[in-house]
């Protein structure tokens, strides 16, 4: 336990414990209690008596594990504080351990996680996953050696500054949720849901910093202007983005260099978005594609004699607006009259009409 406990811990700490037990044994340590400022008051634990040991982890906040294990006979610690915002510190019991002959010891399950697998045998291997929202730290497997240790220390379940999310329906949560954000930070996330779908996202937990930490939510990748800018701590109502035919939404999390609180939990789903009226066929020309949801694409040419003004290909846009992304174009003919006949070896008009002339070229006819 830190100075100070069961009260808050004093600023601008450093100390240092080792633990070590018989040769032979290993060490576990189990958390009790753990709460520090998070991103500032750190408590560093590694597998051995030197600050050269293996690093095992750094942990603050509230984001401890349950419990870790040495491989050798000895652990050091290091707990580092700030000059500013105590809080109450970490309750940590620890035992002298021995391993069994067949099986190494259980590994733990991460904060956020979920561990696969219960048999903890010689080559027995345990995977683990992450709650909604978190990314898992090593996603490789853990194998009990013959040395009764496993291969490689316990994975994290973080919350990570920005990301790609592709799915029907996910969590979205600011970095070290639920505790306080970092200061200064830029996080960008994408979210990609199925073709002619569009993002509703729900809010769970909201509160920032009012005025200066903000999170921008947009539709087509432009943050100049944003479906929405939300800041302060009055829970938003829910939020659709109609993506514009590209079924993806973006949202960016700002914030400055003071103050920080819970942050955010969103999480989103895909929703039907209304597709686009049939745009119908330009006379004298054929048409590519049938269907009119949004992102669905049209594209069009003219019959031979008949030239496209406009664009060749039409996309229904999203966003409530179910509009094509150009007009229809239209053909137009490239003489003046479409019905054109070959006589002797010249293009003549079907019909005569008075005013038009007439050039001979190569032995054809052009009339315009």
């Amino acid at each position: 336990m830190p100075p100070g406990w069961p009260g808050y811990y004093k600023d601008s700490l450093n100390c240092e414990w080792v633990i070590e037990a018989k040769p032979g044994h290993s060490i576990k340590i189990t958390f009790d209690r753990f709460q520090t400022e998070v991103n500032y008051d750190t408590l560093e634990v590694r597998d051995g008596p030197a600050s050269s040991s293996p690093l095992i982890g750094e942990y603050h906040g509230t984001q401890a594990p349950q419990f870790l294990l040495s491989t050798g006979n000895s652990l050091r610690l290091l707990f580092t504080t700030d000059s500013s915002r105590a809080s109450v510190g970490f309750l940590i019991r620890y035992e002298s351990v021995t391993l069994e002959s067949d099986s190494c010891l259980d590994p733990g399950i991460p904060v956020n996680g979920r561990r696969h697998g219960s048999s903890f045998g010689i080559r027995s291997t345990v995977t683990f996953s992450c709650d909604p929202g978190y990314t898992l730290s090593d996603d490789e497997p853990l194998v009990c050696e013959r040395s009764h240790q496993w291969n490689r220390a316990l994975p994290s379940c973080d919350a990570l500054c920005g990301g790609y999310i592709h799915g029907k329906s996910g969590t979205v949560l600011s970095p070290g949720f639920p505790d306080f954000y970092p200061n200064s930070l830029n996080c960008t996330w994408t979210i990609e849901v199925s073709h002619g779908k569009g993002v509703q996202m729900m809010f769970h937990t909201f509160h920032l910093e009012s005025s200066h930490d903000y999170l921008l939510v947009t539709e087509d990748g432009s943050f100049s202007e944003p479906v929405a800018r939300l800041t302060g701590s009055v829970l938003p109502h829910s939020i659709k983005a109609g993506l514009f035919g590209n079924f993806t939404a973006q949202l960016r999390f700002i914030s400055d260099f003071s103050i920080s609180y819970e942050g955010f939990n969103i999480t989103f789903s895909e929703y039907d978005l209304e597709p686009c009226d049939d745009p119908g066929v330009p006379a004298f020309s054929r048409r590519i594609g049938f269907r009119f949801g949004v992102g669905d694409a049209l594209t069009f040419s003219c019959f031979p004699g008949y030239r496209l003004e406009g664009a060749t290909k039409l996309t229904c846009l999203g966003g409530g607006r179910r509009v094509w992304s150009a007009p229809l174009p239209r053909c137009v003919g490239c003489q003046p009259l479409a019905l054109l006949l070959r006589l002797e070896g010249r293009l003549l008009s079907a019909v005569k009409l008075r005013g038009w002339r007439t050039v001979e070229h190569n032995k054809f006819k052009h009339i315009y």
